[in-house]
């Protein structure tokens, strides 16, 4: 945001909403990954950091987006 501001945006946190994706990882879908392989990487990808919090973006501002993806 303060990027855009150097560039004649003046942006207000608290009046701007965001748009965040979140994906989530069914590991019952047909591939050449092994099971125990695909377990792994939906355990790490439910264990990451919430992009809200690691942004600093205030949580009554932000609309999140889904996806089901198998694996």
């Amino acid at each position: 945001m303060r990027l855009a501001a150097g560039f004649g945006l003046p942006l207000e946190p608290t009046k701007t909403t965001f748009y965040l994706g979140r994906e989530t990882l069914l590991i019952n879908g047909k591939s050449s990954m092994r099971h125990w392989r695909k377990a792994l990487f939906a355990f790490m990808s439910r264990n990451a950091a919430n992009p809200a919090g690691y942004f600093g973006i205030p949580p009554n501002r932000v609309v999140e987006l889904g996806a089901q993806i198998r694996l």
